[in-house]
């Protein structure tokens, strides 16, 4: 009877589970995708409960350097899912998180009035660090953007270093100039 008992509960349980999968999105995808693309340190991060009080989501204000898809102003709001308002926590896989004073590269979908959101969660959010040597922004890329359709992702892959934004923002630019 026990064992019944706790194969019904399983059944039961697993009915209600659910996963999520990401399949990883090709960089002219993502440049495709995105209404706006800025390169800009974070200004700030706020969080709060969507109006049902069933989620919350952060709200992420950067103080844009440069746009290379689109242009917003000198400040730019966009929102992500999950946050943390007073104790409670929510966390999403595959969501990015902020930090007031990061540097990133975010590529932006959605259109006025509506706060856009980065594409692909993680994968339209681009972190920008100084290069050791010279203190010239690098630009790392998230690890689940395939670099031109279908890619392995390997640990220590050369492919996937730090670019120099110059070169990176030209890339960007030049699928921006190709898909007009």
């Amino acid at each position: 009877m026990q064992v019944l008992l706790t194969a019904c509960l399983l059944v039961v349980a697993a009915a209600h589970l659910t996963a999520t999968t990401y399949l990883p999105a090709s960089f002219n995808q993502i440049v495709a995708e995105s209404s706006t693309i800025v390169y800009g340190r974070v200004a700030g991060v706020r969080a709060a409960w969507s109006d049902d009080r069933r989620t919350i989501d952060s709200f992420v204000t950067v103080q844009a350097v440069d746009y290379l898809k689109g242009a917003r102003g000198a400040t730019l709001l966009f929102r992500v899912p999950g946050g943390q308002v007073g104790d409670r926590v929510m966390v999403i896989p595959g969501v990015p998180s902020f930090r007031e004073g990061d540097l990133v590269v975010v590529f932006l979908k959605g259109a006025t009035p509506a706060i856009p959101h980065p594409v692909g969660l993680a994968q339209g959010v681009f972190r920008v660090i100084p290069d050791p040597r010279s203190g010239t922004p690098l630009v790392v890329p998230p690890p689940i953007v395939a670099r031109g359709g279908t890619a392995r992702i390997g640990r220590g892959d050369p492919a996937r270093g730090p670019v120099p934004f110059t070169a990176f923002a030209a890339e960007v630019r030049g699928f921006v100039e190709g898909a007009r």
